[in-house]
């Protein structure tokens, strides 16, 4: 009886409700709210709330200039002037295509760290917010090792896959350097020296990594490949041109692990 009157308390007690937050809007202004609300077929409040949301991403002056949270001034681009644009980028050198991912990186780490953000899924998050780039979870299937039978087994992992229409490979490389471990990539990086290493034999790769000079013309790619792989892994599909979009091994998303740790806690 006593637990029965237990249970009942507990379903009386209401839910906490969010916090109400009032605004005065002048009248022009929420004509325009009605008429554009009603366009796109949402609520009034729907439709002001998925505004107040952008302030997640960025800071919106009284003078309705935008910046981000380290108060660095944003303009906006439509995205297919934008493609058009990062296109140019495949023209430049692969030192400059380099320094510009790094710069992407540094603004993103700055206002993450102003924002108060977390991990790097915020960071991504982001990203996205500002329309830079989409990430797209990508299914794919890589082959392991088994350390007893040392066999090896086919594994599906979820990757976050980045338009390869969007931006060089090597400006990709060097924002995620930048964002993941706050450092500048390494300004050796060539993708198409990469990509001539990955086509090695695995007996020819095996005797570059002993000697190096072997190779001349691959020469240069010797001081990031131990580093670079082990850090933000570079995948092989990267460099294919009918796959249309960038894998990188530090954004995957490993529901294995994900799995145990919900084990963990249970």
């Amino acid at each position: 009886m006593n637990i029965n009157k237990e249970v009942d308390l507990k379903k009386k007690i209401p839910e906490k409700r969010p916090p109400i937050f009032t605004l005065r809007l002048n009248e022009e202004l929420i004509e325009k709210i009605d008429k554009l609300s009603g366009e796109m077929g949402v609520s009034k409040s729907k439709f002001a709330k998925s505004y107040i949301q952008l302030s997640e991403y960025f800071l919106v002056e009284p003078n309705l200039n935008l910046t981000t949270f380290a108060k660095m001034d944003l303009s906006i681009f439509p995205t297919e002037i934008l493609k058009d644009l990062l296109q140019l980028l495949q023209l430049l050198p692969e030192k400059n295509q380099i320094a510009i991912g790094d710069k992407l990186g540094t603004i993103i780490n700055n206002n993450f760290q102003t924002a108060g953000l977390q991990n790097l899924d915020e960071k991504r998050e982001l990203i996205q917010g500002f329309n830079w780039i989409k990430f797209t979870p990508v299914h794919l299937i890589d082959e392991e090792k088994v350390s007893k039978t040392k066999e090896t087994q086919k594994i599906e992992r979820q990757f976050w896959g980045i338009p390869k229409d969007m931006w060089p490979i090597s400006v990709i490389h060097a924002m995620l350097y930048r964002l993941i471990y706050n450092k500048k990539f390494n300004s050796i990086w060539e993708a198409s020296l990469y990509k001539k290493y990955l086509e090695l034999t695995p007996e020819r790769k095996k005797n570059f990594k002993k000697n190096p000079k072997i190779y001349k013309d691959l020469n240069k790619v010797k001081d990031f490949l131990y580093e670079f792989e082990g850090e933000i892994g570079s995948r092989k599909e990267n460099f294919e041109a009918e796959h249309i979009y960038y894998y990188f091994d530090v954004l995957r998303i490993e529901e294995e692990k994900n799995e145990e740790i919900i084990e963990e806690k249970k």
